[in-house]
C-alpha cells in the first residue's frame, strides 16, 4: 500500500542531513589542522636542538665529538699496543729522571717531546692526558691551574747523593725496631735511589747484606750494633776447625736426627694443630697437657726448673 510523506517532515530531514554531513566535515578538518601543527612543531623543536647541538661542539674541545668509528678504533689491538709502548716510555723516562735528581714536574707536552713521541696519533695523547697518567700508581699529578705536570712516584722516597744513604740507613732502623719487616728489597732501592750498591758501601758494617735462597732476590737488614756480643776467641776458633763444606743439608739433617735432634726447614712455614674444644678429645688434650715433660737433650739442667702446674 503506497502511502505519501508529509512534505514539512520531508524537509526536515533533508535540513537536518544536511547539518550531520557539515559537522563531520569540520571535525575532519580540524582534526588534519591539529596534526599538521604538530607535525610542525616537533620539526622545529628537532632542527633547534641539531643547532644547540652544532653550537656546543664549537666551544668543545675536538676529543668531545669524535666520530663513532674512530671511538670504536680506539679498542683495537693495534691501538692498543701503540698506546702501551707509548704509555711504558713514559714511565721508564720518569723513573730515569727520577733517579738521575732530577724532580720538577712535566707536563704531557714536555714529556712526549723528552720521549720523541710527538707524533703520536691525538686519539692516543688524549688517552694520556686524560686516564692514563693521572690514574698511573707510578706518577703524581700536580695541577696549576689548568696545566697538569707529573714526576716519578717511587716506593721509597730518597733524596740523591749521600743524603739518599742516610735516608736508606733510616729506612732499615725503622723496618727493624719500629715496623718489624726486617729487610729492605734491593730491587725496590734501586727504583728508590738508583744505585744501591753505592749506598750501602758508604753505610759499610751498618747494612747487612742476604741473598734469598727462594728466589735469589738481595735483600738489606740493618746491622744493631747493640746486638755485637763479645766472643770468645777459643770458641771462634772451635768453630771455624769444624768445616762442613763436603757435606750436603740432606747429610746435615740425618746426622742431627741420629742424635735425636730435629733440624727446622727455613723454607716451610711452622705449622699448629688447633686444640679441641669439646668431646673426649679435649679431655685426653687437657691430660696430656698436665701431663709433666720429660728432658731429652737439656737434662743437665733438671735441677734449675720449677713446677708452676698448681699455681
Amino acid at each position: 500500500i503506497a502511502t505519501s510523506m508529509d512534505p514539512a517532515l520531508l524537509r526536515e530531514r533533508k535540513k537536518f542531513a544536511k547539518q550531520m554531513a557539515a559537522s563531520t566535515e569540520s571535525a575532519l578538518a580540524a582534526a588534519k589542522q591539529a596534526k599538521a601543527a604538530a607535525a610542525a612543531a616537533a620539526a622545529s623543536a628537532a632542527s633547534s636542538s641539531a643547532a644547540s647541538q652544532n653550537q656546543q661542539q664549537r666551544h668543545q674541545p675536538s676529543f668531545f665529538h669524535q666520530p663513532h668509528q674512530q671511538q670504536q678504533q680506539h679498542h683495537h689491538p693495534q691501538v692498543q699496543g701503540v698506546r702501551f709502548n707509548a704509555l711504558s716510555r713514559i714511565i721508564r723516562h720518569m723513573k730515569s729522571r727520577h733517579i738521575e735528581g732530577q724532580r720538577h714536574p712535566l707536563a704531557l707536552e714536555e714529556i712526549l717531546e723528552e720521549t720523541k713521541q710527538e707524533d703520536l696519533p691525538q686519539s692516543v695523547k688524549i688517552w694520556l692526558g686524560q686516564e692514563a697518567l693521572p690514574q698511573n700508581p707510578k706518577l703524581i699529578m700536580q695541577q696549576d691551574g689548568a696545566r697538569r705536570a707529573y714526576i716519578f712516584k717511587p716506593i721509597y722516597d730518597f733524596r740523591s747523593g749521600r743524603n739518599g744513604a742516610k735516608d736508606l740507613l733510616k729506612l732499615l732502623k725503622q723496618f727493624d725496631e719500629g715496623y718489624g719487616k726486617g729487610a729492605v728489597l734491593k730491587e725496590d732501592i734501586e727504583e728508590s735511589l738508583g744505585n744501591a750498591d753505592e749506598a750501602i758501601k758508604i753505610l759499610g758494617h751498618r747494612v747487612t747484606v742476604l741473598t734469598r735462597t727462594s728466589d735469589k732476590k738481595v735483600s738489606y737488614f740493618y746491622n744493631d750494633p747493640s746486638l755485637q756480643l763479645p766472643v770468645d776467641e777459643e770458641f771462634k776458633k772451635l768453630w771455624r776447625s769444624c768445616t762442613v763444606q763436603s757435606i750436603d743439608e740432606q747429610q746435615m739433617q740425618q746426622y742431627l736426627s741420629g742424635q735425636g735432634i730435629s733440624a727446622a726447614d727455613a723454607e716451610k712455614p711452622l705449622g699448629f694443630t688447633p686444640a679441641s674444644r669439646s668431646g673426649r678429645r679435649g679431655a685426653r688434650a687437657g691430660k696430656k697437657a698436665n701431663k709433666a715433660v720429660k728432658l731429652k737433650d737439656n737434662e743437665h739442667v733438671t735441677h734449675m726448673l720449677e713446677d708452676f702446674g698448681d699455681k
